[in-house]
């Protein structure tokens, strides 16, 4: 049979270039004339998504505001069209820092607040976490405040499989709702009910400063959470310098099961986590520290991606970013066992980061289970662009940003004054190679030497691409070495007597 000759775009329907970054399916802007950043966002179930964050603002997109800041909710359609959106609070400043969608059809929302008015009832101190539960269409169903004479923040909020929610923060109280505190500001878990009553709370650090900044239910029904410490006693066993990453494992009650501090001597500051399919954790958030734990440090501040075993074991970590300051907000793990880690940099055209638009960025790195960088993609304009959260379906193939911006040129079209929400839809060419994956089986994949291919007909040619539309191997059988190929992800054609079928080669 003659070879058929067939270019790669063809082979995928994709059009692959630089490092085959996602293509802008689509971005808009909501706010008012004063400051208001989207801090969270999921996909929902009907295809679009929910936003929350903070506003001051009380015009255009915002209505019904109830002081200085308050909680605002936005409920986009799939194209990003506005379908509702809600204000909540007092008189104070209330911040918003995660929401998701409930077992019930509704939401939940975390943040944290000052305010003992309107919406918010029985303030204990300071600064209070503030839950606030609503229903589908907006309509709150219950509110509680959370905390003791002290202030307390909120972190992450998840749905937990036994029910009832569990939050992520810290508190420096000792009193009211809180027990057991340890130092000048403590990490902070709190298990409500779902009626939003609390189940049991428990506090965790040592005489220095520790927060939980985010927050996921284990495989084995625990918690994991990633955040902060600049503690060497307590529960805290040792200090690298200044803050460090601090990973802690707590059994489904809060006992603590094991902890993991790591950094050098800078400021490490670990802002998200998550779990992989086969149990191992990953941190991310801003480095600075060039020592200690960190290797191949960019600049001031870096990405810092590291990953745990299930026991706390240091199995890898890596620095993402340029000169300048880089700060990861969001991680999620990808089907094909890689990372998006998404977040902001001021970084111009050196080291990992390329395309940037102005003074600061929406930056989004995908990186393989081999924490090799992928691609990369700067989004925003001339003014200051930064993302807070993500999320992307399951095969990864469409990716949701939020955040905030001021800019109103390069990618983005509209300002409504000041700070708006600034939501942005991607499209991943290389998470929709997992579409073509069914007529094939390739293994092991990933695979750092020899591959193997079964199809339902005899093999006539195999190609190799890489992202740049290259061929770097071309065999003929269905058994071979690619012990020569770099670490990263790869396009493989194989041609039978019927058919040209492609899919991904990931290489460790």
């Amino acid at each position: 049979m003659k070879r058929k000759i067939l270019t790669l775009s063809l082979l995928t329907g994709i059009s692959f270039f630089g490092m085959a970054q996602p293509t802008l399916t689509w971005e808009k802007s909501f706010g008012g004339s004063s400051d208001d950043a989207a801090n969270s966002i999921k996909h929902t179930s009907d295809g679009g998504s929910i936003v929350a964050g903070q506003s001051a603002s009380g015009t255009d997109d915002v209505t019904n505001p109830h002081g200085q800041l308050d909680y605002w909710v936005t409920k986009l359609s799939s194209d990003g069209t506005l379908e509702w959106q809600k204000t909540y609070g007092g008189s104070g400043e209330d911040y918003a820092t995660s929401i998701i969608p409930t077992s019930d059809g509704g939401y939940i929302i975390t943040g944290y607040t000052n305010s003992s008015d309107g919406d918010v009832t029985n303030l204990n101190g300071n600064t209070d976490i503030w839950v606030v539960k609503i229903t589908s269409n907006g309509t709150i169903s219950w509110q509680k405040t959370l905390g003791g004479t002290g202030t307390e923040y909120s972190g992450n909020i998840i749905e937990t499989s036994g029910g009832g929610f569990m939050i992520a923060g810290r508190s420096n109280s000792a009193d009211g709702d809180v027990t057991g505190g340890h130092g000048l500001m403590d990490a902070w878990l709190v298990k409500l009910t779902s009626a939003g009553t609390i189940d049991w709370q428990k506090t965790y650090g040592g005489t220095g400063e520790e927060g939980a900044t985010f927050i996921k239910e284990t495989s084995d029904g625990g918690y994991f959470f990633s955040g902060y410490t600049n503690s060497s006693d307590g529960d805290v066993t040792s200090n690298q310098g200044g803050y460090d990453y601090w990973g802690v494992k707590v059994t489904s009650t809060g006992s603590l099961s094991w902890q993991k501090n790591l950094g050098g001597t800078g400021e490490d500051i670990a802002y998200v986590m998550d779990e992989t399919s086969t149990g191992e954790f990953i941190l991310s958030g801003s480095a600075s520290s060039s020592n200690g734990d960190v290797t191949n440090a960019k600049g001031s501040y870096d990405f810092w991606v590291v990953k745990l075993s299930s026991t706390g074991v240091l199995l890898n970590e890596a620095s993402f970013g340029g000169d300048n300051a880089d700060e990861a907000r969001a991680i999620k793990t990808t089907s094909d066992g890689g990372f998006l880690i998404a977040g902001r940099t001021s970084t111009f055209e050196n080291g990992d980061v390329s395309g940037q638009n102005g003074s600061q960025d929406f930056w989004m790195a995908k990186i393989n289970a081999s924490f090799t960088l992928v691609w990369q993609i700067c989004l925003g304009g001339s003014n200051g662009d930064y993302a807070n959260a993500i999320s992307i379906l399951n095969d990864g193939s469409e990716i949701l940003l939020a955040g905030a911006s001021n800019s109103v040129n390069g990618d983005v079209t509209l300002n409504l004054g000041a700070n708006d929400y600034w939501i942005v839809k991607l499209s991943d060419p290389t998470a929709k190679l997992n579409e073509l994956n069914s007529a094939v089986s390739i293994y092991p994949n990933p695979t750092s030497e020899y591959v193997n291919i079964e199809v339902n007909s005899e093999i006539q040619f195999v190609t190799i691409y890489d992202l740049n539309g290259a061929i770097v191997q071309t065999e003929s059988k269905n058994h071979f070495a690619i012990k020569n190929l770099e670490s990263g992800i790869y396009i493989i054609s194989i041609e039978t007597e019927n058919e040209v079928i492609t899919t991904r080669l990931i290489k460790t």
